[in-house]
């Protein structure tokens, strides 16, 4: 099932809903079913998810690959996660760059090739459709660097 499957379910309910009252229940119940099931299957097959679906990615870069004209892929361990998480970004040239070149210093200093996705927490004012200001969370470009490597912890004195 395909998104023009999808929208042609949601018309045909609501095509049905006008018929009478039980109908429509019954009808916007069989779709938000359907839509569901499908929401499930497609998460469970395992394919990178786009970073616009989640916001507030941190943590450790296990793999990426660089798809020039259409994505970049990461394989992303979040703090306190036990496994990565598969992620796709939009591509951009300024973000391959950057991730690259984080990759490289990372390597060279022995360390680790952190990530930073999403919002920052930030909150910042914003116009409303209708001119109201209202708080967002403030969104940010997904950000690469090397992380140090940890210290050695304090020796112990005999």
């Amino acid at each position: 099932m395909n998104v023009v499957g999808l929208a042609a379910l949601i018309i045909l309910g609501a095509l049905r809903a006008m018929a009478s009252p039980r109908l429509a229940i019954r009808s916007l119940s069989y779709i938000a079913l359907l839509f569901g099931a499908f929401t499930l299957w497609n998460s469970s097959l395992g394919l990178p998810r786009p970073v616009g679906w989640h916001s507030g990615y941190r943590g450790q870069v296990v793999a990426f690959r660089l798809n020039e004209p259409h994505a970049v892929f990461l394989w992303l361990r979040p703090k306190g996660a036990a496994g990565p998480l598969s992620l796709r970004l939009p591509w951009s040239e300024g973000k391959a760059k950057q991730l690259e070149a984080a990759a490289k210093a990372a390597k060279a200093g022995h360390g680790r090739l952190m990530a930073n996705l999403g919002a920052t927490g930030h909150k910042t004012k914003a116009k409303g459709p209708k001119g109201e200001e209202r708080s967002t969370l403030h969104r940010m470009s997904p950000v690469f660097y090397g992380a140090p490597v940890p210290g050695l912890p304090p020796k112990e004195r005999p």
